[in-house]
């Protein structure tokens, strides 16, 4: 029991509110949601197997593998530690390499796909062919 004298659930603002009906699912009030968005397109910077592409408000690091494996990660994350690996991370494939793309942006070009990285921060997955790689 919560200090209203019926079962209570803390929103999103962590206002205590009454919850109704203890069989239905709890549903909270919400203001409305926003993806975080990188913002503008300020640059790219080549790296080893990859490199680092810089918006306004965030950077992309892309890093292909001598196997074929990518690692990108959104502000800093390095590849290490990782609950994905077993061990320390794979070295990275130096042929792999940061060229401007089309429409503005970048892409990392490896023998085995591209990662395309558009000016508004989307990143695709492309095999040699140019078709969408599974993921």
């Amino acid at each position: 029991m919560g200090r209203f004298g019926a079962r209570t659930a803390r929103g999103a603002l962590g206002v205590a509110a009454p919850v109704r009906g203890c069989g239905r699912a709890l549903r909270l009030r919400r203001g409305p949601e926003r993806a975080r968005v990188p913002g503008a397109l300020t640059g790219a910077e080549p790296g080893p197997g990859g490199g680092v592409v810089r918006f306004a408000r965030s950077e992309l690091r892309i890093r292909v593998a001598v196997g074929g494996a990518v690692f990108w990660s959104w502000d800093g994350a390095e590849p290490s530690p990782s609950y994905a690996l077993a061990g320390a991370a794979p070295a990275p494939d130096e042929r792999a390499v940061l060229e401007p793309g089309k429409d503005g942006g970048w892409q990392v070009v490896s023998e085995r796909l591209t990662v395309v990285v558009s000016r508004t921060g989307a990143v695709e997955l492309r095999t040699p062919g140019g078709g969408a790689a599974a993921a």
